[in-house]
């Protein structure tokens, strides 16, 4: 069985991941995730700039495996599991349920388009993704209240 370094990182964030829903705020931990994530977005976008001007082409491949290391972590601490808990348990149920349909389908819309927006332009697809990041971030920062 092959695992791949990402997973073996992966793991131990979902235990911290655990643990600070437990002793943290939500909407911090949501704004620390969005925040990360947009890091990590435009360091694989330069990542691949880099790669496309032919300049360091021997550290690129660390800056996107960190990259992609750090979201992966940074995404199972807080954007993944923590827009299921918009409201308590005993309203939220419909919202929870709206909530995951749409994170699941906001994933497919990712996947199905990432192949594509790869061949036209690989820095472009993460600056794209990096835009994304940022109006969560702003969303959350205006929007989220704390729960």
């Amino acid at each position: 069985m092959l695992i791949s370094w990402v997973q073996i990182f992966q793991i131990p964030g979902v235990a911290v991941s655990v643990i600070l829903m437990d002793r943290a705020r939500r909407r911090p931990l949501l704004m620390v995730s969005a925040g990360t994530l947009l890091l990590c977005c435009l360091l694989l976008g330069v990542s691949f700039t880099i790669l496309d001007q032919g300049h360091w082409k021997n550290a690129v491949p660390y800056l996107v495996y960190a990259g992609l290391t750090v979201y992966s972590i940074s995404f199972s601490i807080g954007i993944a599991p923590l827009p299921s808990e918009v409201r308590n348990a005993t309203r939220g149920g419909g919202r929870r349920s709206l909530v995951t349909l749409a994170n699941w389908f906001g994933s497919w819309v990712v996947t199905y388009a990432f192949n594509f927006l790869f061949e036209w332009s690989s820095p472009g697809v993460f600056y794209i993704a990096a835009c994304f990041c940022a109006v969560n971030f702003l969303f959350i920062a205006m929007l989220v209240p704390e729960i």
